[in-house]
């Protein structure tokens, strides 16, 4: 289970692999990684799951994260086999199939995706913070994103990204229209001369 890898040097260095199981974007994969394969080497390298970027290496900027089990993680340090039995949720699993998810469109609406670096990090991030506090306050979104950092500064636009899919869960739960203004009367109702 040893394989032996060149590297330069005068003597070759072994890299044990290990088996492991998960779940990568709601897909089943099974195979065999390497003992030191990091998370990010594996969806980045293997998988080709690009959008989930290499910047820091040592779990400080947060461009690295991805959701295990619906955790935010950094995938810089976690090592890949630690995956194993889990569900990982990259970049490219946000989304549904047919269009974006309503932290993507709130991202592109206000601006809050300025250069991308950061953009697959910090919307990981968020939509975890938005799975453990259904109304987060100022406070608790600056605890929870803390790890991520925006080169860009967009953090106001981010807070106001983070606020409006707050907001539009709280008027689908009122079933008041998202777009503010009232809902047009049923006509039958309005009217009652028309249903003759």
């Amino acid at each position: 289970m040893a394989d032996a890898l060149h590297t330069g040097s005068a003597m070759p260095q072994t890299s044990h692999t290990m088996p492991v199981a998960l779940q990568i974007n709601g897909r089943p994969w099974k195979g065999e990684v390497r003992a030191e394969e990091t998370l990010l080497e594996f969806v980045r390298e293997r998988l080709r799951l690009t959008g989930t970027k290499r910047s820091c290496e040592s779990q400080v900027c947060g461009a690295c994260t991805v959701l295990v089990d619906e955790e935010p993680i950094s995938s810089c340090t976690y090592l890949a086999f630690e995956a194993s039995g889990k569900r990982v949720t990259t970049i490219e699993g946000l989304a549904p199939v047919d269009g974006l998810d309503p932290l993507q469109e709130a991202f592109i609406r206000r601006g809050a995706a300025q250069c991308g670096f950061c953009t697959s990090g910090m919307l990981l991030a968020c939509k975890a913070l938005l799975q453990a506090y259904s109304e987060p306050t100022r406070e608790q979104i600056g605890r929870y994103l803390n790890g991520n950092i925006c080169r860009c500064g967009a953090y106001v636009q981010i807070l106001e990204a983070i606020q409006d899919v707050v907001e539009a869960r709280q008027d689908d739960a009122s079933g008041l229209p998202q777009q503010g203004g009232h809902a047009a009367p049923d006509a039958a109702k309005a009217n009652p001369a028309a249903q003759k």
